[in-house]
């Protein structure tokens, strides 16, 4: 796929780094049940940004602690990567904040 042709389909494909980046079916999977968890509505989710503690349960949401607290830093990196190409905000704080705790 050019560049040019994928523009016209969504603002997300002409991201600079949009095409030099690669999506494991685990890290998507994370993604949706991320999603789906929290039934698609982000007020649903919390952050505490900064965090408040090292303890992960104080600074996220039940939902989201049950999905990221056995992630490694890796996949949590990876995560972030996937929320900033995908400009997804709200996945972003939540994995920073894991990184942090």
């Amino acid at each position: 796929v050019r560049k040019p042709d994928a523009q016209k389909f969504s603002k997300l494909l002409g991201k600079k780094n949009f095409f030099e980046t690669t999506f494991s079916i685990e890290m998507l999977q994370t993604l949706k049940n991320f999603m789906e968890a929290h039934e698609y509505n982000p007020q649903m989710i919390l952050v505490n940004t900064p965090v408040l503690s090292d303890n992960l349960k104080e600074n996220v949401d039940e939902i989201s602690y049950e999905i990221f607290k056995d992630k490694e830093e890796d996949e949590l990196r990876d995560l972030i990567e996937v929320a900033e190409v995908l400009e997804i905000d709200i996945l972003k704080e939540v994995a920073i904040a894991c990184l942090g705790c």
